[in-house]
This record gives structure tokens, C-alpha cells and sequence, in this order.
């Protein structure tokens, strides 16, 4: 366990504490002993907190001991899923600060916001859920990522009401509810869950006077990596009004009309899926069960049901 010596007059001559209530950032390990003037402890885990991650979950349990709220801001992108649940195991109530968009290998900005460790253990009880039914019932990475993006449209709604400061994953599987950064968050999310390759791309999309649109991004979308092929998907227009036209597209069509415009680097989309083939597959998979919506209702049964089953609840 490390431990720090100092020397408590000099630390009280430069360390003014008014508010022992109010919460206090530790930004590296030699600032612990402030952990003892405040109940509420964040600690930024960036590239010096995280060199050894087994002392850092020490310094949480033991904080956890001593009766501290813990919050954790992530300026690198460190815990895993595991590294969540074993987050769980210690202190349900940890709260996590994630910067999303670094973990998707995207430049486009940062998309920092908050989860409660309990919700995102509930989250990745579900995407377990979903990885497992998925990878035994389709085998190419193209059904996976159209079964993928049918599941998530038919169980999350467009709607701005929401809390923004609630993580991505947080509004899409717990609040059913979200806007584009937050459909391509949960998509990239499912498609590494399944091996498949994804970025998220920060953008303008604007609808209906491409030329008016003066903010430097208010879209979101993904790229996905089929067979080495790299192709444009936008779940939003597909979740709010059906358009497949934006689905496994090339840079042409995706970009062509200007309706999408982005700023950042990104894959470069030479070939986009033949929209006959992809329209059968949609309609495919739309006649399944919703896996997300089973799990809501209590079924944990690893069985992909059509939508004419009886689901039996466990």
C-alpha cells in the first residue's frame, strides 16, 4: 500500500480546506493525504494514476473503507468491462467520468459524461446478454452489424429529454432514450463487443439547408470495418425515419447530397452494400425478438426468438 509522508505544517500552510464537505481532485498519487480532509475523493486517472491499475484499486478499497465517496474521471480511456465489475465488487456507488470518444479511436472531441458504477454493471449484463445470442445465431460480421443496428433502433427512441450529463450508454440502455452521439456510442459499443471494427464520427448533418449549418459539429455517426472494407452508417436516420440510404454507404452517396459534413480524419469508404441485399437483411432480422427488451423483462435465456414466439420469462 503506498503510503506518503508530510510533514503537516507545511501541508497546512499551502492546502486550505473551507469545505471538508465539498469533493477534492487527486491528480496523482503523492496527493492522497488530501483524501483525509474531504468525504468526497475524485481521482483523474490519467496516464500517471494508471501505471499500475492493482494499486489503484487498493487506494479505492481503502478509500471505500474509510467511509469516502468515490468518483473516478478517466482522461484515458483505462477500465474495461471486467475492471467495471470488479469496480462493482468494491463500492457500488462509484461514480465514472468516461471520455467515450477517445476509446472509439475517434478525433472528433471529447464526450465526457457521467456513470454510476451500478448502471454500468447493469449495462454490461446486458451487452453480455446480447454478445452471447448474437455471436450463436449469425456468423458474418455483416449480419452481425445489420442485426446489430435493428436491435438498437427498435429499442431506443429519439428524444432530446434526457440528462446530458448521463453517459452515452446510460441514456440508450437504461433511459431508452438519446440522440445521435448517443446511438453511435451504443452502436460502436455492441460492434466491439462482437469483434467487429467501428468509429464514431462527429460531424454537421443537417437535413434540410446544408448551407446554414454554422456549428462546428452536431451529428454523430459511425464507420464500420467489414471484410476489410470500410463502410458509412447513420443509425440515426435510420431510427427516426427509416432511411436506409445512409446505411453501409461509400463517401459518394453518404456525402454527395451534403447533408453530412466531417471536419475530422477519418476511414475512407470506397464500396457501399447493394441496398436490395441490405434491405432483405433488415427486414430479416426485424422479424426477431428485441434481446434488449427480453433482458428488461427478466428472460436470460441464450435463445434468439422470432417475433411470432412465445417469450417465457425465467
Amino acid at each position: 500500500m503506498i503510503q506518503t509522508k508530510i510533514n503537516n505544517k507545511i501541508q497546512m500552510r499551502y492546502v486550505k480546506i473551507d469545505h471538508p464537505e465539498k469533493p477534492v481532485l487527486i491528480r496523482n498519487y503523492g496527493e492522497l493525504y488530501l483524501a483525509d480532509f474531504f468525504d468526497e475523493v475524485w481521482i483523474d486517472i490519467n496516464k500517471y494514476m494508471a501505471k499500475d491499475k492493482e494499486i489503484l484499486f487498493k487506494i479505492v478499497g481503502s478509500l471505500i473503507k474509510k467511509g469516502k465517496k468515490i468518483g473516478l474521471k478517466e482522461e484515458i480511456k483505462m477500465f474495461t468491462d471486467d475492471d467495471i465489475k470488479r469496480l462493482y465488487e468494491i463500492d457500488r456507488n462509484i461514480s465514472i467520468d468516461e471520455r467515450y470518444i477517445d476509446k472509439s479511436k475517434s478525433i472528433a472531441g471529447n464526450q465526457i459524461l457521467r456513470c454510476d458504477v451500478t448502471s454500468y454493471r447493469l449495462i454490461i449484463d446486458k451487452l453480455d446478454y446480447f454478445e452471447k445470442i448474437c455471436n450463436k445465431y449469425f456468423f458474418s460480421d455483416l449480419d452481425k452489424a445489420v442485426f446489430t443496428l435493428v436491435q438498437l433502433s427498435e429499442y431506443v427512441h429519439y428524444g432530446k429529454e434526457n440528462n446530458r450529463t448521463t453517459s452515452c450508454l446510460t441514456n440508450v440502455f437504461m433511459l431508452k432514450s438519446g440522440v445521435c452521439i448517443d446511438f453511435s456510442i451504443a452502436y460502436w459499443k455492441c460492434l466491439e463487443r462482437l469483434n467487429i471494427e467501428s468509429l464514431v464520427i462527429k460531424g454537421i448533418g443537417n437535413e434540410n439547408n446544408p448551407e446554414e449549418a454554422f456549428v462546428l459539429y452536431d451529428h454523430a455517426w459511425n464507420q464500420v470495418k467489414i471484410l476489410n472494407k470500410w463502410y458509412n452508417v447513420d443509425m440515426t436516420w435510420f431510427n427516426t425515419i427509416k432511411d436506409t440510404k445512409y446505411l453501409f454507404v461509400d463517401d459518394k452517396t453518404f456525402y454527395n447530397d451534403g447533408r453530412h459534413k466531417s471536419i475530422f480524419n477519418k476511414e475512407i469508404c470506397t464500396e457501399s452494400i447493394d441496398s436490395n441485399k441490405l434491405k432483405k437483411k433488415i427486414d430479416e432480422m426485424q422479424n426477431y425478438h428485441n434481446i434488449f427488451k427480453q433482458f428488461d423483462e427478466g428472460k436470460r435465456e441464450i435463445k434468439l426468438l422470432k417475433s411470432n414466439e412465445k417469450v417465457d420469462i425465467n
